[in-house]
């Protein structure tokens, strides 16, 4: 047993030196945009937006999956034991077509107006504007507005990643200018 408790410390320190050198590679590379006095967001236009689209649809997948296992009974005794796979198939697939659609446009948005200079990408009017663009499509009937407490779900999920990012970033020494996203040492 202390053989098996060894080597789980021992992967557990690898995959500490692991994110250690990640993030000092991250603080080089954030510290050379610091001295170029570029934005966080110059060098990739792609990856929020993939992001946006990759996270939206999983996030989308699980809340279908509770949905239907919430009403599991409910269905099961509708349309009888053999229309239950239909239903879960249907639950995941529409919310993840949602949430991918809401997040994906939402990471667009916000990428697009830090880009063309509007809004910078941490500001929280960025946020609120993106939140609103993607939304919309959202609001013309009751089904859809459903989706609303997940979409806000999502949205605080990447502002708080957005929070710990800027907080390590003030640990590092490199400020962020959330008016304009340009990065400075400190």
């Amino acid at each position: 047993m202390s053989d098996a408790s060894s080597r789980d410390e021992a992967s557990m320190e690898e995959l500490r030196e692991e994110v250690d050198a990640h993030w000092a590679k991250m603080k080089a590379i954030r510290l050379q945009q610091a001295d170029r006095n570029e934005s966080v967001m110059d060098s990739d236009f792609w990856r929020p937006v993939v992001m946006g689209f990759v996270g939206g649809s999983f996030i989308g997948t699980a809340v279908g999956l509770t949905e239907f296992l919430v009403n599991a009974r409910k269905i099961a005794q509708k349309v009888g034991n053999a229309g239950v796979p239909r239903h879960l198939v249907n639950s995941c697939a529409s919310k993840a077509l949602a949430c991918s659609g809401f997040f994906g446009v939402y990471q667009v948005t916000g990428t697009a107006l830090d880009k063309f200079g509007i809004l910078s990408e941490w500001s929280w009017e960025n946020a609120a504007v993106s939140a609103a663009v993607a939304a919309l499509p959202f609001l013309r009937n009751a089904a859809s507005r459903a989706n609303l407490p997940v979409f806000a779900l999502l949205v605080a999920m990447e502002r708080w990643d957005k929070y710990k990012v800027v907080q390590r970033m003030r640990e590092e020494g490199i400020k962020v200018d959330t008016s304009t996203g340009a990065l400075e040492r400190v």
